[in-house]
């Protein structure tokens, strides 16, 4: 394997439902709640996958190599200022999907799974695909086990902490399965699906200057 290691980190953006007050929780004809009035923001445990993939770029620095941080979301026309700020925070690319059919995403991992894997089959290889464990509207928690088996590849869930090798061919992964921690060295490529992680529990900020060079980005 190359010292540039590809690490694509998918997100989704949720209602914060939170700002909502008792009078608020309005049932749509589908059962969704009407929530098109609330702020966005990410899922917690994708928040973790951002920030757990900046931290594997960092430690991949002090070993020497390289690597390509990719941040993609799907079926999010409110994504924008969201791959803005991860441009800010060193992503290389910021990618959304658009799509043009009425399926609710929030319970379709399967069509999630299969766009995620549509979009590496035509950008080439990726060594490292993180995602979160769920989303905060959806949680079924699907997403990534279904990702992997898209590409056959080994998905570990409930992830706490990564380390990098200094060959770059596998990595270290801690888990949490079955109340007990379990740490692995694994061959890339490999899925991921975060759960919480103190270290990597909310998104780095950028600084002023890196916001006003990343609002001149254009999003893929």
């Amino acid at each position: 394997m190359s010292n540039n290691i590809k690490i694509l980190a998918c997100f989704k953006t949720v209602a914060d439902l939170e700002m909502l007050t008792h009078d608020d929780w309005l049932i749509n004809d589908d059962y969704s709640i009407a929530s098109s009035f609330v702020r966005k923001t990410l899922s917690n445990s994708d928040e973790n996958a951002l920030e757990t993939a900046l931290q594997l770029a960092d430690s991949a620095k002090n070993l020497g190599l390289t690597t390509e941080l990719t941040a993609l979301t799907i079926g999010d026309d409110n994504s924008d200022s969201f791959l803005k700020n991860l441009y800010a925070v060193n992503y290389h690319k910021a990618v959304a999907i658009n799509i043009a059919s009425n399926i609710d995403l929030r319970f379709n991992p399967l069509a999630i799974a299969t766009l995620i894997s549509h979009y590496r089959e035509q950008i080439g290889q990726q060594d490292i695909i993180i995602l979160g464990n769920q989303s905060d509207d959806g949680q079924n928690g699907q997403t990534a086990m279904l990702l992997a088996e898209k590409l056959n590849w080994p998905c570990i869930t409930q992830v706490t902490h990564l380390a990098l090798t200094h060959d770059s061919t596998h990595l270290t992964v801690t888990s949490v399965q079955d109340g007990l921690i379990l740490q692995q060295s694994i061959k890339l490529p490999l899925v991921l699906a975060m759960g919480y992680t103190p270290e990597a529990a909310s998104l780095r900020l950028p600084n002023l200057k890196s916001k006003l060079s990343a609002a001149k980005k254009d999003i893929e």
